[in-house]
């Protein structure tokens, strides 16, 4: 029993650990980005003026927010519908504000996925095990229709960039999407897991996810629209930032954010910071001037993109101060 009790305590302190890590590396970095583009941030700033921005476009991109937390939430409905667990619309609206509010100031092992779990395994019929496999679903949908953008951007852009930058990345995903969708299909295929023999003890705890993971395979019709959201998921963000850099006047193809983009969101997905903040920035900005994009401009979308998920982010905070969870008390 102290054995256990040591090892979990080692396990917290290295948890602690990690996430110190990535606020260090997520405040490092936008520190960096202010100070390589502090000319340009000054120049912005003195040749801008608000009657410079298009408030049209400004509006249009803060709406791609509510489009995809929209479209967000109906997937997440009909995921968890599949299990026979009812939930409404704004109920499911408020809770991925709060996650979002969730992702972008607090670390990741109190992040906005562990929230959404706890909210939904409150609702009727619904249970820890079916709120987490629904949210496992719903990311191996995202991370699946994600590499197909990236595969597609690849080709659009394969004169931009070296291959060898990202082909680490991509392959690690390739075969995340890939694995994922052969249990999508083939559920009992799990079951090789609880042949381990330190996992055998597991099986019996573990059987109720599998129960509810292979609640998915009856309802393929369901499943082939998840998709079709999740690639309206996908694209509405390639739509967000085209409509940032409208508003800022930025001369950029869309083809070009089609190709850059889905990149951004691949590179910070890396677990490195707190809700990839710092890494999205300076990644945007890199690949921005590697199109042809002024430094100026450069900076300057990655900023307003930053701005706008913080008020999205601030949002959320206040539905979370209104609903005051008891996870986090």
């Amino acid at each position: 029993m102290m054995f256990i009790l040591k090892v979990r305590g080692i396990l917290n302190m290295k948890k602690k650990l990690f996430n110190l890590i990535k606020i260090i590396i997520s405040i490092s970095l936008i520190v960096y980005l202010f100070y390589r583009y502090r000319d340009d941030l000054v120049g912005f700033f003195q040749s801008t003026s608000p009657e410079d921005i298009n408030i049209y476009f400004l509006v249009l991109a803060a709406l791609m927010h509510l489009t995809g937390l929209l479209i967000s939430s109906i997937r997440w409905k009909m995921l968890l519908k599949m299990q026979k667990v009812e939930v409404g619309i704004n109920y499911l609206n408020a809770s991925l504000l709060i996650g979002i509010f969730l992702n972008n100031f607090l670390p990741g092992s109190i992040g906005g996925d562990a929230y959404r779990a706890y909210d939904s395994s409150r609702s009727k019929n619904s249970s820890w095990p079916k709120a987490i496999t629904v949210l496992l679903v719903e990311r191996g949908t995202g991370v699946i229709v994600l590499l197909v953008f990236i595969i597609v951007s690849l080709f659009l852009g394969f004169t931009l960039i070296d291959f060898k930058q990202v082909s680490l990345a991509v392959g690690i995903l390739l075969g995340i999407g890939l694995i994922f969708t052969i249990f999508l299909i083939r559920p009992s295929l799990l079951r090789v897991i609880f042949k381990i023999r330190f996992m055998k003890k597991a099986e019996e705890k573990f059987q109720i996810f599998l129960d509810a993971f292979s609640k998915f395979k009856s309802y393929k019709k369901e499943m082939a629209i998840i998709m079709v959201l999740s690639f309206l998921m996908q694209f509405n963000v390639i739509i967000h930032y085209y409509f940032a850099a409208l508003a800022l006047n930025i001369e950029i193809s869309f083809l070009s954010l089609l190709f850059m983009v889905p990149l951004v969101l691949l590179i910070a997905m890396i677990p490195i910071s707190i809700g990839g903040l710092g890494v999205r920035e300076n990644t945007t900005a890199y690949f921005l001037q590697m199109m042809g994009v002024s430094s100026t401009s450069a900076i300057a979308l990655p900023l307003l993109v930053l701005i706008l998920l913080i008020l999205e982010s601030i949002i959320g905070g206040f539905f979370f101060l209104a609903r005051k969870p008891k996870i986090f008390s």
